[in-house]
């Protein structure tokens, strides 16, 4: 869930680009259906992980996060940042 290798999905030109991307952030919904209930969004800043919830935003543990909130329940969206060669 962390980490999404893109690689053996590309072919040609796109090959030879990088294909290592992090997770970056997480928008979790908490309620039955999508349109009632509420979002809380989790997000990567510098290499700690932050839970904003309304106004509100506390600091967690990155496991608290994966195996929390995000592994028990359907992440809604997920945004991932591509990796350079360098890192």
């Amino acid at each position: 869930l962390e980490y999404l290798d893109m690689g053996p999905l590309t072919s040609g030109q796109a090959a030879a680009k990088p294909t290592m991307y992090r997770l970056h952030s997480v928008v979790v919904h908490y309620g039955a259906t999508i349109r009632g209930g509420h979002y809380v969004c989790f997000a990567r800043v510098d290499e700690g992980w932050f839970k904003y919830n309304d106004s509100s935003v506390t600091k967690v543990r990155a496991l608290e996060a994966f195996e929390g909130d995000v592994a028990k329940r359907n992440a809604y969206l997920l945004f991932y940042e591509l990796l350079s060669e360098q890192q």
